[in-house]
């Protein structure tokens, strides 16, 4: 049976282990960030918001549509 130092032992190398995947997940995503292509970035954005305003102008719609228009 483990003591408690073995124990505690095991839990601050878990952290570490946790602590050192964290950091590489930090780091791949800043570095995606900072690499990032402004121009595709930038047609990517402007595709988004034709996609939501599209989507926007036909909620309005259906918000506008009653019972005789489906008749």
């Amino acid at each position: 049976m483990p003591d408690a130092a073995t124990v505690h032992q095991h839990t601050v190398e878990d952290a570490q282990i946790r602590l050192a995947d964290n950091v590489t997940f930090i780091t791949m995503f800043i570095a995606d960030i900072e690499d990032a292509d402004m121009g595709l970035a930038v047609c990517r954005l402007q595709q988004d918001q034709v996609a939501l305003d599209a989507s926007f102008r036909m909620l309005g719609q259906l918000a506008r549509i009653t019972l005789p228009d489906f008749i």
